[in-house]
């Protein structure tokens, strides 16, 4: 199989931000498809990867947030959360982005 991955996820897969995402994606030895993962370390840490971010410090500094518009990636109250700890950041919806937004951003930009 010398075709690429991006060209093989295409014939089944209409949405760029998908293909993109799927960088993530490994041959097997059977020529076919896996997931590229650390799963013995998600494993170990599921329950650090899942708790709230706490900080007594805020970040001053600037900070931007993009979200597709198409992806549930921030949530209504999700702006709040954010704030607490990125006082000076804005988010951006980009509208037809799924859950990938900037990938997706600079796909719809580039041409890719």
């Amino acid at each position: 199989m010398g075709e690429k991955k991006d060209e093989h996820l295409s014939k089944t897969i209409d949405d760029p931000c998908l293909i993109v995402f799927n960088e993530n994606l490994t041959r097997d030895k059977e020529g076919g498809y896996r997931l590229k993962m650390n799963l013995p370390v998600l494993h170990k840490h599921y329950d650090d990867i899942l708790a709230a971010i706490e900080s007594s410090s805020p970040y001053a500094g600037g900070k931007r947030c993009s979200s597709g518009g198409k992806s549930k990636h921030i949530v209504d109250g999700d702006e709040l959360l954010i704030k607490e700890l990125f006082p000076n950041a804005t988010i951006e919806t980009i509208q037809n982005a799924g859950h990938c937004a900037c990938r997706c951003r600079m796909n719809y930009c580039w041409g890719w």
